[in-house]
């Protein structure tokens, strides 16, 4: 039986769903490497092979290279300058010697994202292989950091970056809340390189969620990460009580209004099991008194089910996403 309940402490009305955390981790690293085999034709000339394995790619377009120049230098300054693919290319009758040979990726905009140079030994007769690495330029560029979530189920929250370089040199950045479920930051000044980027966000100080990238800072460009978080683990809403009794209240089933009854539980704060308060019979408007008589002073939170035919529903809680307010509240009775 499925009933959704709202609880809510006199006068302070509040609803309830379980939520739980997801920490997701996005790779948005590529890796270029060529491997040029070069089979000779005649005794004075060869050709190579150059081809590309570009990996898993995810990011940003503007950070990715979509096409490749390859250029080389060879015996009596000769040169060749090819426009390749991811797929790779050909290169023939290149005269028997050594050849300087120069790999750039680019992106949409014909900014050179990545480079390498390597040299290698052409001969005819044979078959000749060498790497091409491609990297980063050498200089500095930008990370930008943006976090989304349902501002509805957070009550003071926060956000931060910590970016960590291949050397491990870790900095953190806070994020500046922009707007309801919404932070951003702009980090500059990176050389250029690889980095674990790590988005964390707190509610009342708590870390509650995070997402980790691997990202790679390009010369004089700006990186964008965005972390959007569709499940948070709630801290929730601290209610204070400074009396010898309050009333929790909830709503009934639109589905089945009329239960036999309902079962009142409890636990503290920080512990998993519920405890079994007491039971209360069907009325149109249901609560129940929680007072001294039954319950000692404390920090707790609160469930509800219902029971029809001898069938018992799944517990609805006051830190479910149907809670009013929907970040979930728990109780902190401090007494008189």
């Amino acid at each position: 039986m499925q009933f959704l309940p709202r609880f809510c402490l006199n006068p302070v009305s509040l609803r309830f769903s379980l939520i739980m955390i997801l920490t997701a981790l996005f790779t948005g690293l590529t890796f270029f490497s060529c491997n040029l085999p070069m089979y000779g034709n005649i005794q004075t000339t060869g050709s190579i092979d150059i081809a590309l394995d570009s990996g898993n790619s995810e990011g940003t377009r503007s950070i990715t290279p979509v096409s490749y120049v390859f250029s080389g230098i060879g015996p009596q300054g000769d040169e060749f300058s090819v426009i390749a693919g991811e797929t790779g290319t050909s290169v023939d009758n290149l005269k028997a010697g050594t050849w300087t040979i120069r790999g750039e990726g680019r992106n949409e905009e014909g900014d050179i994202l990545v480079a390498g140079e390597t040299s290698l030994n052409v001969e005819p007769y044979s078959v000749n292989q060498a790497n091409l690495n491609l990297a980063p330029l050498p200089g500095f560029g930008s990370l930008r950091a943006a976090a989304s979530w349902n501002a509805l189920h957070t009550v003071a929250p926060s956000a931060e970056v910590t970016l960590t370089n291949a050397a491990g040199e870790v900095q953190t950045r806070a994020l500046t809340v922009t707007g309801p479920g919404a932070a951003e930051g702009l980090v500059s000044n990176l050389a250029t390189g690889n980095y674990h980027a790590a988005i964390k966000i707190y509610d009342s100080g708590v870390l509650i969620t995070g997402s980790a990238w691997t990202v790679r800072v390009l010369k004089d460009l700006e990186v964008e990460v965005m972390a959007q978080f569709d499940m948070l683990n709630k801290v929730g809403e601290r209610i204070e009580i400074a009396d010898d009794e309050f009333t929790v209240a909830w709503d009934s089933d639109p589905a089945d209004p009329t239960p036999e009854e309902y079962r009142m539980y409890y636990r503290h704060r920080g512990e998993y099991d519920w405890v079994l308060l007491s039971s209360v019979f069907a009325q149109p408007e249901p609560q129940f008194t929680v007072s001294r008589d039954i319950l000692s002073y404390g920090t707790y939170e609160f469930a509800v089910s219902a029971v029809a035919g001898g069938s018992e529903s799944d517990l609805h809680t006051s830190m479910d996403d149907t809670a009013d307010p929907e970040s979930g509240w728990y109780v902190d009775w401090l007494g008189v």
